[in-house]
């Protein structure tokens, strides 16, 4: 069962007669309920401020930026995104002009409710004012009443005692005295009697627009909180279009992401700015010497190493170039190094390395130098090696090893000068001394 509200011309009265509090604690929640309503009102308008400027640099920024040397699907990614940010500026604009719109209505709700409101607030003051004025013309009609009637005994007591002197003329001179003093009460009394009916009739006269106000006052309540309510929630149907709009905006800019592929645009920009096919040719060795001997330099997979001499073309040049001009880096060995150790017998014969056949043009090899220690084979790293685990040696360009244990033809075991051992290929150190 639903509960009947409250009336608000049941509960705003008072016992005392010239007590307004009623109507001014009505008053005062109107007061405040039209300074939610103002309040509510500049809100709307700086929402739509601030709509109407993000929505202008939103449209500023999509026209900002060009990228015009893009090309391919990347191109129209980035014009869609810039044509989608125009778009979304464009819907906080006509976000801003839905707030504007919204902002003129209440502002025109809080004017008619004002004059509405100063309209009953005048109409009760007035009879307010009128039973105040009646209330104090009846307590002075009611003061004289009451002093005139003392004034009339007080004369009748004077001239019940001239009856006692038997002096005719102070009895008569007190008796007209006596009679004028009833004559004043009986004028007194009318008077009083009528301001009395007067206030009474203020009274009424006031209650009946003291219902009136409240009533009023209730249904200009009621309103207010309904229309503030209804203006709110458009506020935020207006703020979820935006939104709807946004997502839109973004859901077709992620379909167009979609298509951008970065190999289509690669071969795109192949298609349109190709400049050939045709890589230059090496540049050869020409000795300045003899210009019938040539020499391809080592291409830049190689490890480059400069030769200190040349043999043959003048003869103040003499000594063999370096076997490194001319020899192509090794392969990593396929293989893992062998975990098993061959007789102790096989590791005192270390292997000769093979003679370049670079060295047949340019020169013979000079006899290696006799290693310092008889009993020790040392080898020279000449390339650089990364070890491919922890059994391995890490090699750098010129470290000197100890071989230990000569595995097989492609990994022999050594140690480091820093005295780490393990396996190392072969092909990548050749005997130490080195030639020079």
């Amino acid at each position: 069962m639903a509960t009947q509200p409250l009336r608000f011309c049941d509960y705003f009265w008072g016992t005392e007669f010239t007590s307004f509090a009623g109507f001014d604690t009505l008053c005062t929640r109107l007061k405040h309920g039209k300074h939610t309503v103002q309040e509510f009102e500049e809100f709307l308008k700086s929402r739509a401020k601030i709509e109407e400027t993000y929505g202008r640099e939103l449209i500023r920024l999509g026209k900002q930026y060009v990228a015009k040397e893009e090309i391919g699907t990347l191109k129209a990614s980035w014009e869609t995104l810039k044509t989608e940010t125009e778009n979304l500026g464009n819907a906080h604009l006509a976000n801003a002009r839905r707030l504007t719109q919204e902002h003129d209505a209440v502002k025109e709700f809080k004017e008619r409710q004002r004059s509405e409101r100063k309209k009953t607030e005048e109409s009760v003051k007035k009879v307010q004012s009128y039973k105040k004025s009646s209330y104090e013309k009846q307590v002075k009609a009611k003061r004289t009443y009451e002093s005139r009637c003392r004034d009339s005994d007080h004369a009748d007591e004077n001239y019940q005692k001239m009856l006692s002197m038997q002096k005719q003329k102070q009895i008569d001179d007190s008796q007209k005295k006596a009679e004028a003093a009833r004559s004043t009460v009986d004028r007194m009394d009318n008077l009083y009697k009528e301001s009395v009916r007067l206030l009474d009739e203020a009274r009424v006269m006031w209650e009946r627009e003291m219902e009136m106000c409240c009533n009023t006052f209730q249904d200009s309540e009621r309103e207010r909180v309904s229309f503030l309510r209804s203006s709110m929630w458009k506020y935020a149907n207006i703020q979820s279009q935006t939104f709807v709009e946004a997502d839109e905006t973004y859901e077709r800019l992620r379909q167009q992401l979609e298509k951008c592929d970065p190999e289509v645009d690669n071969d795109t920009f192949v298609q349109n700015k190709q400049t050939g096919m045709e890589r230059p040719g090496a540049i050869q060795y020409e000795n300045f010497y003899d210009k019938t001997k040539t020499y391809e330099l080592p291409t830049s997979n190689q490890p480059q190493t400069s030769a200190s001499s040349i043999s043959g073309g003048h003869s103040h040049i003499s000594g063999p170039i370096s076997s490194f001009a001319t020899r192509e880096l090794p392969e990593i060995p396929p293989v893992t190094p062998p975990s098993s150790r061959r007789p102790e017998a096989d590791l005192q014969t270390a292997a000769q390395p093979p003679v370049d056949s670079n060295y047949a043009l340019l020169g013979a090899l000079p006899e290696p130098r006799k290693q310092a220690t008889p009993s020790a084979v040392l080898v020279e790293a000449v390339y650089d090696y990364e070890a491919q685990g922890d059994q391995e040696l890490t090699l750098r360009c010129g470290d000197v090893l100890e071989v230990l244990e000569q595995e097989d033809e492609t990994w022999w075991r050594g140690r480091s000068a820093n005295g780490a051992e393990g396996m190392f290929p072969v092909g990548f150190t050749e005997p130490y001394p080195s030639s020079s």
